[in-house]
C-alpha cells in the first residue's frame, strides 16, 4: 500500500468516525467484552483475532487489547482505545479502534518493522442475548516510522461476548 493510500485510509477513517459521532446519540454505557474475529488480509492470509475490551475509562473510550495470527505465521499483539457509537434504542453500532503493537512477519508480508499500528472500523448489530455481530476492516502499518511502509488490510467478521 502506498503512502498516499495509507494517508487516504486514515483520513477516511477519521471522517467516518466524526460523521457518525455527529449523527448518533451519545454512546450508551459499554460492557467489557471478549471478541473473536476471522478474516482475510490483503496478503491473502486467513487471520484470526482474539481481543478484550474493558469498561469505559473516560468519555466512552474503552481500553482494548488484541492478538492476531494468520495461517502464514503473521502475528500481531497490541493495545489501545476503542470507541463505540450506538443510536438510541437501536441495536446497531459503529466502533473505531486504534492500537499500537508488535508484529511478527512469519512467512507473510514484510511491513517494514516490528512496531505496527492497527486502526479499525467495524459496524454491527447487538444480538438479543447481549452478544454483538460485526463486520469490519482493519489496517496495519508502521505509520511511516520506518522507511518501508507497505501496510496490510484485513476484512473480518467478528463476534463479541459481553463479560458482565
Amino acid at each position: 500500500m502506498t503512502a498516499t493510500m495509507t494517508a487516504a485510509f486514515r483520513k477516511t477513517l477519521c471522517a467516518a468516525a466524526l460523521a457518525s459521532g455527529l449523527m448518533a446519540a451519545p454512546a450508551l454505557a459499554e460492557s467489557p467484552a471478549l471478541t473473536f474475529a476471522l478474516g482475510t488480509n490483503s496478503n491473502g492470509s486467513v487471520e484470526g483475532l482474539l481481543g478484550w475490551r474493558g469498561a469505559p475509562l473516560f468519555y466512552g473510550f474503552q481500553p482494548i487489547v488484541a492478538a492476531s495470527l494468520s495461517n502464514r505465521g503473521e502475528g500481531w499483539v497490541g493495545g489501545g482505545l476503542a470507541y463505540t457509537l450506538r443510536a438510541q434504542q437501536q441495536p446497531f453500532f459503529a466502533r473505531v479502534a486504534l492500537m499500537p503493537g508488535l508484529y511478527r512477519q512469519g512467512s507473510g508480508r514484510d511491513l517494514g518493522g516490528v512496531v505496527e499500528f492497527r486502526s479499525s472500523l467495524e459496524v454491527g448489530i447487538q444480538m438479543r442475548g447481549g452478544g454483538e455481530l460485526g463486520l469490519g476492516i482493519a489496517h496495519r502499518s508502521n505509520a511511516g516510522i520506518y522507511s518501508y511502509n507497505p501496510g496490510i488490510n484485513t476484512l473480518y467478521l467478528g463476534y463479541s461476548i459481553a463479560l458482565n
